[in-house]
């Protein structure tokens, strides 16, 4: 005979095994339980009853329909602000790099100072390689 370690422990018979009749306790019927008149209502199990409440009235939802198209002006207004947009950032970057190119031309670093970044970067460079 085989015993599974298993359902010896879970307590469930190994196969072949005649399994115990297992006899259900009735209930006691829920007239049976007596409700105080006095305090929060209970219920047959003993705990507390829920609260019932009368529930809001509300709409029921609306049937999903077709998502409402915009006008084809709108679409187009739209489209054309952020064409608008994206020139005014395109002109503003070019400027600023423009300005940029500007200073670097009329203030050049100073040769100690382009021996020291050099370095730094010579030294950033055997650092990561180590």
């Amino acid at each position: 005979m085989d015993v599974n370690p298993l359902e010896d422990a879970l307590g469930q018979p190994a196969e072949g095994e005649d399994q115990p009749v297992v006899e259900a306790q009735a209930e006691a019927p829920a007239e049976a339980v007596e409700t105080q008149p006095e305090g929060p209502a209970r219920g047959p199990d003993g705990k507390f009853a829920a609260k019932t409440e009368a529930p809001a009235e509300t709409p029921p939802p609306a049937p999903a329909a077709e998502p409402a198209l915009a006008p084809i002006s709108a679409l187009l207004d739209e489209r054309d602000k952020r064409q608008a947009a994206e020139k005014a950032l395109k002109e503003f970057q070019e400027r600023l790099q423009r300005e940029r190119d500007d200073w670097a031309k009329a203030n050049p670093p100073a040769p100690e100072d382009q021996l020291q970044d050099q370095r730094y970067a010579d030294n950033l460079r055997f650092s990561k390689k180590f």
